[in-house]
């Protein structure tokens, strides 16, 4: 009977844990972009450049931060994403990457880092 109770707790334990982590990326749709450069040597364009090509397109951007990686553009919508990266590829110098960022919650923060797929210019 002790067997059992311990067995029963140690499972709902586990159950606990995977949802706790699994939570936070169920339903979550990404709203971010990645912009870096694609060669050694060049640089990602200005944030405001890039808010303004894509204010002129009417695609509202909840934020624009300059990462390690190059621009992460956060936006309103996770709807506005594809549309966003062909305004971009079309604006933007040739040679620049053009990714979605990965999820950073639930279990993807667990996963290798691999490269995403990526649209580049031509």
């Amino acid at each position: 009977m002790r067997g059992t109770a311990a067995l029963w707790l140690t499972a709902a334990f586990t159950l606990i844990c995977l949802f706790v982590i699994l939570l936070p990326s169920s339903g979550k749709q990404d709203n971010d972009l990645q912009i870096r450069a694609g060669a050694a040597g060049q640089t990602v364009p200005d944030g405001f450049y890039v808010y303004q090509k894509l204010h002129e397109k009417n695609i509202p951007v909840h934020d624009i931060t300059l990462t390690e990686q190059g621009l992460r553009i956060h936006l309103e919508k996770p709807q506005q994403r594809d549309v966003a990266r062909r305004v971009l590829l079309a604006s933007l110098p040739k040679g620049i990457i053009i990714t979605s960022s990965p999820a950073s919650t639930g279990f993807n923060r667990f996963l290798p880092k691999t490269p995403p797929a990526s649209a580049h210019l031509r």
